[in-house]
């Protein structure tokens, strides 16, 4: 059994989709979906179909989604307001370690065990089916940096991990198999696109801090924290940029293409800024930020009230959704960004810089 390999069979996962195919329910679409693009990345070496999209039409799509986002902006504009500024994303040099695959995945599993009955018998679920079938270690690839997908009318769940030689591959690990126990409570949790992640960035926070208790690794956790407050804040940096354009494109959404080119070109906008500000959907680009926030705030309660902390991000999981999740928060006397300047502020000071 040791010596078995995780290996996700493209086969099944056909098998899978002819199945629910066959039943003809409208309400497995998305589960078909799902499937169909899982089983096309896992054939193309994870690269998506990628077709040109006018950079007028791609600008037109996300001025459409820009009033339901703006709410959130304030927060991902928190972000930027601390003291500490990036220019890229900082690549940290990482210890190399040669981690199995059994063993990645048993640190992963006492994690979560180490946490509450909720997270331990999450993880116990997964385990039930036949995990070797469900997980895969993969060659790193610059597509994906691990994933999670999760077929609600059959209740698998496939997860993708690149086989780093370093921590992240335990700690990509712990981020996807939190997805899994999200998915398992509440199948319509990971439908929310603001909150999505919240669970899954925290876990990967605290767990980078278990990491080091089991294995000689230094400041690689803090490494690793760094590595992904960096990526926040330049995804808050563009996201700056885009919703000064979206602002403009609301404004003159009336205009046809040629005048709206004009019009955003008389703001100082090229039409390079526009094709290059608008190559994500900016339903993508919020996916992470909000989340990222809770995750800090949860992160910092983890360390003075551990119980409280995993309380409240069952609570969040169960019940949450990108509607109430302010109230939620409130009604935990969690104020999202409180803590952000002492988190990056811990961060610098570990790290001397």
């Amino acid at each position: 059994m040791e010596n078995r390999k995780f290996k996700i069979d493209i086969n099944y996962l056909e098998m899978v989709y002819n199945m629910i195919s066959s039943t003809g329910c409208e309400e497995f679409e998305e589960d078909l979906t799902n499937l169909e693009r899982f089983i096309h990345r896992m054939k193309h070496n994870f690269n998506d179909d990628t077709q040109y999209r006018n950079s007028i039409a791609a600008y037109r799509e996300n001025i459409g989604y820009y009033n339901t986002y703006k709410q959130y902006y304030k927060y991902v504009r928190s972000l930027l307001k601390t003291d500490l500024k990036f220019y890229d994303v900082v690549h940290p040099n990482y210890k190399v370690m040669n981690i199995g695959d059994r063993e990645s995945l048993d640190i992963a599993v006492d994690f979560f065990k180490s946490q509450n009955k909720f997270f331990s018998d999450g993880i116990e679920e997964y385990l039930e089916d036949d995990v070797y079938e469900h997980l895969e270690f993969i060659t790193p690839n610059e597509k994906t940096d691990g994933e999670m997908h999760f077929i609600e009318s059959t209740g698998d769940a496939f997860v993708i991990v690149p086989n780093h030689k370093n921590i992240t591959k335990i700690s990509i690990l712990i981020h996807e198999l939190e997805h899994v126990i999200d998915s398992f409570t509440n199948p319509k949790f990971f439908k929310n696109r603001i909150i999505r992640e919240c669970g899954s960035m925290f876990m990967e926070l605290i767990g980078t801090d278990y990491i080091r208790s089991v294995l000689d690794v230094e400041l690689n956790p803090e490494m690793r924290r760094f590595y992904i407050h960096s990526i926040m804040k330049m995804d808050a940096n563009y996201l700056l940029h885009k919703n000064q354009l979206l602002y403009l494109g609301d404004k003159y959404k009336e205009f046809n293409s040629g005048n709206l080119r004009k019009i955003i070109q008389r703001y100082g906008y090229t039409l390079y800024d526009i094709t290059r500000l608008n190559e994500t959907c900016l339903v993508h680009d919020y996916y992470y930020q909000v989340s990222y926030l809770i995750a800090v705030e949860l992160y910092n309660l983890y360390k003075k009230d551990k119980d409280n902390a995993l309380f409240l991000l069952e609570f969040i999981i169960r019940n949450g959704n990108d509607n109430n999740i302010f109230k939620i928060l409130d009604s935990f006397g969690i104020k999202l960004t409180q803590g952000l300047n002492q988190y990056e502020e811990e961060l610098c000071l570990k790290l001397g810089i």
